[in-house]
């Protein structure tokens, strides 16, 4: 008899161990999640104890608003407005219309409930299928699988997309397979296409297994004997066609570690071409990069990026009280190079005493612009409307043992320079940067005719000065602050280019 006391013991403590709270969201860690395409992120920033419930918000995140129509950085993000978690076990999420959506998390194998009442009357029921013991992220522990199931009224079973979802929670990590509770059941946001997607568990930041986050200081992370080769190109077909082609190759020759920053000595070859009008009769330009550079970033800039740096969704402003500028990013695989990325969604604005935030364009989408690669540096993009179009990416790398694609050849792209200029002929000018004016001053070049002429970034002409002497004193005008390229041509085949910047 005790001997059969003492097993009924063991199986009651047994099974009070594997059917305990097997809570949805979990404090003090971040979680990422993916779809196979982009990834989100669970990080609780506040716990409320309201009426003997634990209230758990996320970050907020850009959402909508119903009267009027317009967006609010405070929204709910993929997760929902908030979770719930009460003292009998259930853990309570909210969708966009604010339905609540109930998951037991004691429930035991078989157990049922409605855990969302549609409009109609119909209800999603839930049930949980197993409670098994399940490896992920190199981790193991006690998982408990529940199932959806669309039903009528009357209980009957009705088709769904949610019936093949599900969700699984782990005893100690929280959910590992879960769904998009923001637009749950099939709710859907058309001003950036949201939908109730199933997104796996793929990382935790503590302990730290699985893809975690990518901050700056990983995207500007090279090593010495690393190569970067990029190819940039940009098409306006807008009254006279303008066309840039862009070629560069990045060596990195060292790496220095101060107590402050990361310095990059980089070896650098390329090519950049401009075209304005149609050839032949069209005018172009050409720069060619044969130099070594500098590059360094600040320890303050790479741990402190709070743009990059912020989690997939949180939303970033800039600005101030009358107007202000909103940006996020998305994070996903590169699956063209095999590494995560993160890419800017901007293009909204509020303007005071309106206190909503509008799409800058009028067809209610966002823009997808700069994006930044794991190793690779950046910004890259893919961009086009009505008129034009341009792009910059990687088109080779090599990083250690790992090579990727097609590299340039310096020496096809530097055919046409001029090398006397580039090694022999210089041009001196003080002060650059500059704001009314610069001395422009032609180093060992005899001559009586010169010609200047100035671009922009993008490489479009900003003016043209002809002067006869290798001094010239040059006047801004009506130039914008900014960084401007110049070509100077003389007599005897002279030609010398570089860069000013306009404060």
């Amino acid at each position: 008899m005790k001997k059969l006391q003492m097993l009924l013991v063991i199986f009651q403590i047994f099974n009070a161990s594997y059917s305990q709270d097997y809570q949805c969201i979990r404090t003090g860690s971040e979680y990422f999640f993916t779809d196979d395409d982009h990834f989100q992120a669970i990080r609780i920033d506040s716990v409320v104890s309201q009426n003997g419930n634990q209230v758990y918000y996320n970050f907020p995140a850009m959402g909508e608003t119903i009267e009027p129509w317009c967006l609010t950085e405070k929204g709910p993000s993929w997760m929902g407005r908030k979770m719930i978690a009460t003292p009998a076990g259930e853990n309570i999420f909210f969708n966009l219309e604010n339905d609540a959506i109930t998951i037991k998390t004691l429930a035991s194998t078989g157990q049922y409930w409605n855990c969302y009442v549609f409009p109609s009357g119909n209800h999603i029921q839930a049930t949980v299928e197993s409670i098994d013991y399940e490896s992920f992220l190199g981790l193991y522990d006690s998982v408990k699988t529940i199932s959806f199931q669309a039903t009528d009224p009357q209980g009957n079973p009705v088709s769904h997309p949610i019936n093949e979802m599900s969700l699984k929670l782990s005893k100690n990590y929280g959910l590992i397979k879960t769904v998009n509770f923001r637009v749950f059941p099939d709710l859907s946001e058309s001003w950036h296409q949201d939908y109730c997607n199933q997104y796996d568990l793929c990382g935790i930041s503590e302990p730290a297994t699985g893809i975690q986050n990518l901050i700056a200081a990983e995207v500007f992370d090279y090593e010495t004997g690393d190569e970067i080769h990029t190819y940039e190109h940009f098409y306006s077909w807008i009254g006279t066609p303008h066309e840039i082609n862009a070629w560069m190759i990045f060596n990195v020759l060292n790496k220095e570690v101060s107590a402050n920053e990361l310095i990059y000595t980089i070896k650098r070859c390329g090519k950049r071409e401009t075209i304005q009008g149609i050839p032949p009769n069209g005018w172009d330009t050409t720069f060619f990069y044969n130099d070594t550079i500098s590059e360094s970033y600040t320890f303050e800039y790479l741990n402190q990026n709070i743009d990059l740096n912020s989690l997939p969704e949180h939303v970033v402003a800039a600005g101030d009280s009358s107007f202000t500028e909103y940006h996020w990013y998305n994070q996903s695989i590169n699956t063209t190079l095999n590494r995560r990325q993160k890419i800017e969604a901007n293009g909204f604005v509020s303007s005071w005493p309106d206190t909503c935030i509008y799409p800058i364009i009028t067809d209610e989408k966002y823009y997808e612009n700069n994006c930044y690669i794991e190793g690779l540096g950046g910004p890259y993009w893919n961009l086009s409307d009505m008129g034009w179009e341009t792009n910059h990416n990687p088109v080779y790398y090599k990083k250690g043992t790992e090579v990727w694609g097609t590299p340039l050849n310096c020496d096809s792209l530097l055919v046409g320079i001029i090398e006397k200029v580039a090694v022999k002929q210089g041009v001196t000018i003080l002060p650059n940067p500059m704001l009314d004016w610069a001395k422009f001053s032609i180093n060992q070049q005899s001559g009586n005719r010169f010609i200047l002429k100035l671009f922009d970034s993008t490489g479009r002409p900003s003016g043209e000065w002809q002067f006869n002497s290798p001094d010239f004193i040059f006047s801004r005008g009506n130039l914008k602050p900014g960084v401007y390229f110049y070509m100077i041509t003389g007599d005897n085949n002279f030609t010398i280019h570089g860069k000013i910047v306009l404060l």
